[in-house]
């Protein structure tokens, strides 16, 4: 009876410290769980955010970054950080100031297809036209001396890179912009621009197919019609 006895204290004793173990084990389970939460929280990551609005198809080099320590935890493979800053590489949209630039926002400028164009506008420009608003650029081509033809819209997603007014004791109403547009649209603002159509840009909230009748019209340098003048005054008699 007296073996039995101890048999029996020793099999409960022994229930006791495995229910302990585990016990401890869970304990310290947690302990380590908790701390690797708080760690994680705790942990930032240097990404780099944009100094100024960036627009697509500007080239994006240090000046135009500042780094700042984030928490991001599983995203942080998303976001550019200070090892990605490389000479050839451009945004391929607009990246307001101050946001965190994705990593997709950004790509190889061989691999770009927006370019950037200087155009001078005939009208002031609205003043919510400002470096990453979106634009349409119009274009009424010249057709005789100080004589325009109707507006039609060149560039229907154009996105404002820079907005330079015009400065002195004479000048327009206008200003000078810088634009980001799609490289097919290139050559026909720069035959505009050869030819002395009046520009202007308009706030563009939706963007919109540029008609085909639009594109397919390109402006030609006119010469002022000597005849002009006498059949006017033919007419008038």
């Amino acid at each position: 009876m007296a073996s039995s006895a101890r048999i029996t204290r020793t099999s409960h004793r022994s229930r006791l410290d495995i229910r302990f173990l585990i016990g401890a084990i869970l304990i310290v389970v947690s302990i380590v769980g908790v701390w690797f939460v708080v760690t994680s929280a705790r942990e930032t990551t240097p990404v780099l955010a944009a100094a100024h609005a960036l627009v697509p198809g500007q080239a994006v080099t240090a000046s135009d970054v500042v780094e700042i320590e984030a928490h991001l935890g599983a995203a942080s493979g998303g976001y550019l950080v200070p090892d990605d800053l490389d000479d050839g590489i451009v945004s391929t949209r607009v990246v307001a100031e101050g946001e965190i630039v994705p990593a997709s926002a950004i790509t190889a400028s061989d691999k770009a297809d927006q370019t950037t164009v200087v155009v001078r506008s005939a009208l002031g420009v609205p003043a919510d036209i400002q470096p990453g608003a979106q634009v349409e650029l119009w274009a009424a081509p010249a057709v005789g001396p100080q004589e325009f033809g109707e507006p039609l819209v060149i560039a229907a997603t154009a996105i404002v890179a820079d907005v330079r007014e015009d400065e002195g004791v004479v000048t327009g109403t206008g200003a000078t912009l810088e634009l980001t547009v799609p490289r097919e649209v290139v050559s026909k603002v720069l035959q505009h621009v050869a030819a002395g159509s009046a520009l202007s840009a308009v706030p563009a909230s939706v963007p919109r197919e540029l008609p085909e009748e639009a594109a397919e019209q390109v402006p030609t340098t006119h010469e002022p019609d000597e005849t002009a003048a006498p059949d006017a005054e033919a007419d008038d008699e």
